[in-house]
């Protein structure tokens, strides 16, 4: 484990709840506080992520059915990523060329009743 993996996970043992949540103009859900703690510390910023999940989002037709919890997972090895998503048996997988994100298999929920994206302690 690299010392930027360990920080970001240290970070983001903090985020355990929400008091805020957070809307983008381009994108098409709510994040949390945890989210954005994320998005704003991973590597030098991890909003490319948010806008990555809200294309999969749209484009896989994500939308509210039996199963309302979608699991993403954005995993890193190295300088490369691979979001993954599964939602009501279905994996939608998009990989990332290059990233600075610390790695690491970051879990993130996203309920389509709500159209909101958690970080997974906060569920």
């Amino acid at each position: 484990m690299t010392t930027e993996t360990a920080e970001l996970q240290d970070m983001m043992a903090q985020c355990y709840g929400t008091e805020n949540y957070y809307r983008e103009m381009l994108l098409s859900y709510l994040y949390t506080d945890g989210v954005k703690t994320f998005a704003m510390n991973a590597g030098n910023g991890a909003f490319w992520f948010l806008q990555e999940v809200n294309g999969m989002i749209v484009d896989n037709k994500i939308r509210q059915s039996d199963d309302n919890l979608t699991n993403i997972h954005l995993k890193v090895k190295g300088d490369k990523a691979d979001i993954i998503m599964e939602n009501d048996g279905k994996t939608f997988k998009k990989h990332i060329s290059y990233t600075d994100c610390p790695e690491g298999d970051w879990l993130f929920y996203y309920f389509t009743s709500d159209n909101v994206l958690i970080w997974c302690d906060e569920y």
